[in-house]
C-alpha cells in the first residue's frame, strides 16, 4: 500500500516538473 502512494506521488511529481520545465521553456523563448 505505502509502495502505491509513494509511486503516486513519485508519477504526480514528475508530472509538476514536466509542466514547470516546459512552462520556464517557452518563457525564454
Amino acid at each position: 500500500m505505502v509502495a502505491r502512494i509513494f509511486t503516486y506521488l513519485l508519477r504526480y511529481g514528475m508530472l509538476r516538473i514536466k509542466q514547470k520545465a516546459s512552462f520556464l521553456f517557452h518563457q525564454l523563448r
